[in-house]
């Protein structure tokens, strides 16, 4: 495992968490399952019935509103994706948006990021969308859900060739907020 990946991902984490106790600033940390629908790398393709393509995720994310019913956030997480045996550290940057009156805690999420490969991490690039609800416990916390899609590219190198995958998964996620 790299250990400046590991250091990068910890310092990023915490870096968010200091940024959080501004009372404009959400930080949120949410762990996720991705239901791997297919993958398909140089040629041919995996399925769910072939083998299980899952993924088992924990993201944290400062949130910051730059509207009422828009906030921005950037965020860290680590993934173990089942099937191929990658692990995943990423970097994101996410959009929310509340676009319901009606429903004020309901919001949709667009994510991007990168993946940091080297040593035990594959590299590549993750997006995705998804629909959420809060449940607030107080004026600043709350528990939320997510459901999802999410897609993954990722760039594997051996030791005499590259293999570049796109993985298509459903994802459900739940998260708490403070």
């Amino acid at each position: 495992m790299n250990r400046r990946t590991i250091l990068f991902a910890a310092g990023l984490i915490m870096v968010l968490a200091a940024m959080a106790q501004n009372r404009r600033i959400a930080f949120n940390a949410e762990v996720g399952y991705l239901y791997g629908l297919m993958e398909r790398m140089d040629g041919y393709t995996i399925r769910q019935s072939d083998v299980h393509i899952n993924a088992r995720s924990f993201r944290a994310y400062a949130f910051y509103p730059i509207h009422y019913k828009w906030q921005v956030g950037i965020g860290a997480g680590l993934s173990r994706y089942t099937g191929t045996g990658d692990n995943v550290a990423e970097i994101l940057i996410a959009m929310r948006y509340k676009p319901l009156k009606s429903l004020p805690n309901a919001f949709v999420t667009v994510t991007g990021g990168t993946h940091v490969g080297g040593g035990d991490f594959t590299s590549g690039l993750v997006t995705g969308i998804a629909v959420g609800y809060i449940w607030k416990l107080s004026t600043s916390t709350g528990i939320y859900g997510l459901a999802g899609y999410d897609w993954t590219h990722f760039k594997r190198e051996t030791w005499n060739e590259r293999i570049n995958s796109n993985r298509h998964s459903l994802s459900v996620r739940l998260g708490f907020m403070f």
